[in-house]
């Protein structure tokens, strides 16, 4: 892993000469951003507008820097298209693509048009919904920062005799739940999670935990038989709760799992991670994404493939045929990232009628489409996914015909026009 380059504060200061008390201000990249979005860029004590030093402001697709923008001029450039990637096909950018280098939502949305999930599907074992070849290690946002930085997750006293024998009770624990049961987990111990392969935690000594009933307990002692010290790690008394008491001690639910060492990535390195698309606000919260880029997300799908995708897609109206199977795997990858993630909902997704009825009309109208077929199925997996997902408001429809207009596609078609216009004025 390349290691991660300090972040320069940013500096925002007031230079005029006389001023009586210039301000001056120190920020990380998503503070300065959010101090532009703000739009008061005025010294308090003077009223000129400040400086600002140590930023770069960058397209995230092709790198091309923006220099010589004063701050007043820096949230105009945030709304424009870059002009080095406008036009060009292989970039397939729909979207704004400059921003505030470093910043939280730089780094997200790099990671959004970049990423490549996974459903897990080398895990899962067909026709079992209860059982998979994952093990996670769930926790917060702060602990997975730090697990991440140090590249291991550091086992600790737990079980039995964790009071009386801490140094020799330690131990990492995990969850072998299937996604479609975590989510009891992750409000306990934290949505942010390593997944790991059930077969290299086995290697590192890995195991189901070990319940012990109370009666075995008493029973052991009565007899004065003692538990070998080599098993410590993986026990814990079994609790179930009383039926009049509130209080949660049964975790039984968890299928939770222990590893009798710390789990080093040079040693295991994860199969996945786990997280939650809200940015967290906290220090070193970029390398959050990091990961993910590092060892891919893992999302909560019950698995429909590439197949199903390609068999669901050959229901939708207005859609050219001949191009589903060179594009279904694409499809897919939108279709998880734009929240379509189970059979159900991708074969509800397909019979949203007005959905694709509008969206034919807005690709008729914008680009010209041949009035029988003019959807493709990328564009139904983008666009038509996201105004399914997200509702088909006003607002919604708006943002979708906005994006089209911006397209290298639109603007040919466009061009094309203005020529055939012009020529007929002649």
């Amino acid at each position: 892993m390349k290691s991660t380059p300090p972040v320069r504060p940013i500096r925002v200061s007031c230079e005029n000469i006389d001023c009586d008390n210039p301000q001056s201000h120190l920020f990380t990249p998503t503070e300065f951003e959010e101090f532009i979005s703000n739009g008061k860029f005025e010294c308090d004590t003077c009223g000129e507008e400040m400086s600002a030093e140590g930023y770069r402001i960058e397209c995230f697709l092709c790198d091309m820097e923006f220099e010589g923008y004063s701050l007043s001029q820096i949230p105009l450039l945030l709304e424009e298209r870059c002009a080095n990637c406008a036009g060009r096909e292989e970039w397939d950018a729909e979207f704004y693509t400059i921003r505030i280098a470093g910043s939280w939502s730089t780094e997200f949305e790099m990671y959004d048009w970049s990423m490549s999930p996974k459903a897990g599907d080398d895990l899962k074992r067909k026709g079992r919904t209860d059982y998979w070849e994952g093990i996670v290690h769930f926790c917060t946002a702060e602990e997975f920062i730090a697990i991440y930085r140090d590249r291991r997750i550091k086992a600790a006293s737990t079980g039995l005799y964790y009071k009386r024998n801490p140094d020799k009770t330690k131990a990492v624990c995990v969850t072998e739940a299937t996604i479609s049961n975590w989510q009891e987990i992750k409000d306990t111990h934290g949505e942010y999670g390593f997944v790991f392969r059930k077969s290299d935690i086995i290697r590192l000594g890995g195991a189901p935990v070990i319940n012990l009933p109370q009666s075995v307990i008493d029973e052991m002692k009565s007899k004065g038989e003692v538990i070998p010290q080599t098993l410590w790690p993986y026990l814990t008394k079994l609790l179930l709760p009383s039926p009049t008491s509130q209080k949660k001690i049964d975790f039984l639910h968890e299928r939770e799992w222990r590893v009798p060492q710390d789990i080093c990535f040079e040693e295991v390195q994860p199969y996945a991670v786990v997280f939650p698309k809200n940015r967290p606000g906290i220090d070193g919260e970029e390398l959050i994404l990091q990961a993910a880029r590092e060892f891919q997300e893992i999302v909560e799908s019950d698995g429909f493939s590439v197949d199903d995708v390609a068999d669901a897609l050959r229901r939708v109206p207005h859609l050219d045929h001949s191009k589903i199977t060179e594009q279904a795997a694409t499809v897919h990858a939108w279709l998880l990232r734009n929240g379509v993630r189970s059979r159900d909902d991708l074969f509800a997704f397909v019979e949203s009628e007005a959905v694709f009825d509008f969206l034919a009309h807005v690709y008729i109208e914008e680009l010209r489409r041949p009035v029988a077929t003019p959807l493709d199925p990328t564009a139904v997996g983008t666009w038509g996914a996201f105004l399914y997902v997200n509702g088909l408001r006003d607002d919604n429809k708006e943002l979708v015909i906005g994006q089209i207009r911006q397209t290298p596609e639109y603007l040919g078609v466009r061009d094309v026009e203005t020529d055939a216009e012009w020529r007929t004025e002649e």
